[in-house]
């Protein structure tokens, strides 16, 4: 329910009706941008609890530590991305390898090949960025992207009422 407003018929109480519509008008102005912006926060924090939350062996530090933000000028889009230098951060998202197929994310992008090299149960050997050679089968989907746009929508309402609360 709207806030109630109350007042006489005397050119002063009027005139003080018409300044207090007007600052509502200017503060919806700008609601779009206060929305997103706050939806965006909201999704930057859940974002980064959701790679904390899977099973990582190597460390969360750059993942966790790279999301980035971003509002188009006119502030009624924003977006939440991971920079293209966390090379990574694809195949943490998707898996690889026969794990990655056991294992696989709930929408994977159009062509997503889990066993690129078809290297099956046997897996293969990397260089690690510890400098030494590592045995792998891939690794299982960590949606933390897709678990994150999920999460948010789920709490979009509430954070739109909390913008709007004051009015």
């Amino acid at each position: 329910m709207g806030k109630t407003y109350k007042t006489g018929l005397s050119k002063d109480e009027m005139e003080n009706l018409k300044k207090e519509f007007q600052k509502k008008q200017k503060k919806f102005k700008n609601i779009d941008k206060a929305i997103v912006s706050l939806l965006l926060d909201e999704g930057e924090k859940i974002l980064k609890k959701n790679i904390r939350s899977y099973d990582y062996p190597y460390g969360e530090g750059e993942l966790e530590n790279s999301p980035q933000t971003e509002i188009e000028e006119n502030g009624k889009k924003g977006y939440i991305f991971i920079p293209q230098e966390v090379k990574h951060a694809p195949y943490v998202e998707y898996g690889t390898g026969v794990r990655g197929k056991n294992s696989p994310h709930p929408k994977p992008p159009e062509g997503w090949i889990y066993d690129v090299n078809e290297h099956g149960e046997e897996g293969w050997w990397y260089m690690g960025d510890d400098g030494e050679l590592h045995w792998t089968r891939g690794m299982p989907s960590r949606p933390f992207m897709y678990d994150t746009a999920k999460e948010l929508r789920e709490n979009t309402k509430e954070i739109i009422k909390g913008v709007l609360k004051d009015d």
